[in-house]
């Protein structure tokens, strides 16, 4: 420190006598070349300061990371502020850290492929020049190049009409928000079969044609603040992982049964109108295990209470979800499903083969079915047949042998049902007593 005290020191000898060897044309010439002088050695050291910088940033660790690397950094650390009008804000202050990071976020078309409807127009022009030709993330007028489009009523009806009717190749999510719901929008179809990867839609008081062609396919879909929903009209939505129904008034569908599939990766819900004019169809897609089989069936019988009148169900479990009947909270869901007269234990088109085997030590309760009717089981072991079979007829709290349930048992081939052991069909017969019925039949080919 002493050095550069003496340096200063001797800067303060040399330049007023630089500056006096300048000028001889008074004390004003003298005091201008005086200050030109500082301003001279000014931009000097600044210029040798920000180099001195540029060399201790460049031996940083985070400076030695590989550019993709760095940019993956920094896409992350950025991602708080995606949905935030300050997003760009941020991002020029990140960019003023380092040299490097200004040239990375400059020549990244991925930084700049989010747009804010309150961003300024400056910064949307900016941000259209630099993102290409990125997909963008919020809504602009390049559709096109959109992947998440969020469209409120306040750009005007109009305009919205126009928007939805083009073609939006590259969509993936779509967020429809309007707090004053307008009728209008019921003749408005949702990108007419020019958004093929729209997987997720949520819409809020924007009366849709849900029969229309750019909802098929999707994988979740939420709605809220609809008057008079068609709940029928999603029928067709044959995937839908999620579906989420809030502040909504659906009229109610009234089907002669409802039949619950569930399966260790999709739980399905379909039904019919008495009148065949309505249907209902919905997948979820997940894996079910224990602790989450029951909250599938709760979210099921929460469909059913809100939308559907019906005094029967059906009910069908492949081998992997029959375990977790061991689950109270699961078997406590399946009670609450309306009368199950059906109960199928297997898939049709599978081979049992390819299922897990459960050993027969296993232990699980069915729930009560007082109104069971028919017992169908699937391309099952030996061990299994008798396994359900004996779990079903010989509690006394299930009360079966009471009334009569038919028990159809299906084989993969004619080979198979001709094979089964006698001694087995006996033992069969023998459990589930003289008053229900009992047929060895062929499974539907697949």
């Amino acid at each position: 420190m002493e050095q550069v005290n003496a340096l200063l020191h001797e800067l303060d000898t040399l330049v007023p006598s630089i500056a006096g060897s300048y000028t001889t044309k008074g004390d004003f010439a003298y005091a201008c070349a005086e200050v030109d002088l500082w301003e001279t050695i000014e931009t000097t050291v600044r210029t040798k300061a920000s180099r001195a910088r540029q060399l201790r940033n460049a031996l940083l660790p985070i400076q030695q990371l590989p550019t993709e690397l760095l940019v993956r950094v920094l896409r992350i650390a950025l991602s708080p502020f995606h949905e935030q009008p300050e997003y760009y804000s941020t991002l020029n202050e990140i960019s003023e850290v380092f040299h490097r990071f200004r040239r990375i976020i400059h020549g990244t078309p991925a930084f700049w492929s989010i747009i804010h409807s309150l961003n300024r127009t400056h910064i949307v022009d900016e941000a259209l020049k630099r993102s290409t030709p990125h997909a963008l993330d919020k809504l602009t007028p390049h559709i096109g190049r959109c992947r998440k489009v969020e469209v409120e009523h306040t750009i005007g009806l109009e305009h919205i009409q126009k928007f939805l009717a083009l073609p939006a190749p590259r969509l993936e999510q779509l967020v429809l928000r309007n707090t004053m719901p307008d009728r209008g929008f019921n003749t408005v179809e949702i990108f007419v079969e020019q958004a093929t990867r729209l997987k997720e839609v949520k819409i809020r008081g924007v009366p849709c044609r849900w029969e229309a062609a750019g909802f098929r396919g999707l994988e979740a879909l939420r709605i809220s603040g609809i008057p008079d929903l068609r709940l029928d009209g999603l029928g067709h939505i044959a995937r839908l992982a999620t579906l989420w129904l809030g502040q909504v008034q659906v009229p109610i569908l009234s089907p002669r049964s409802i039949n619950i599939a569930m399966a260790h990766r999709t739980t399905t819900l379909s039904a019919s109108s008495s009148d065949g004019r309505g249907r209902l169809f919905l997948a979820l897609d997940h894996y079910l295990y224990s602790d989450t089989a029951a909250r599938v069936v709760e979210e099921v019988n929460r469909v059913i209470a809100d939308h559907l009148v019906t005094s029967e169900s059906s009910l069908q479990l492949d081998n992997n979800i029959v375990p977790f009947l061991n689950d109270q909270s699961f078997l406590n869901e399946l009670l609450r499903l309306p009368s199950v007269t059906r109960l199928d234990i297997g898939i049709p088109t599978s081979d049992y083969e390819l299922l897990p085997r459960w050993t027969a030590e296993e232990c699980w309760t069915f729930p009560l079915f007082p109104s069971l009717k028919l017992l169908r089981l699937f391309n099952q072991s030996e061990e299994w047949i008798l396994h359900i079979i004996h779990a079903l007829f010989l509690s006394p709290a299930l009360g079966i042998k009471n009334h009569a349930v038919n028990v159809e048992v299906y084989f993969r081939t004619e080979e198979e049902r001709k094979h089964f052991p006698s001694d087995i069909a006996d033992t069969i017969k023998k459990v589930i007593g003289e008053g229900n019925g009992l047929s060895f039949m062929l499974a539907p080919s697949k």
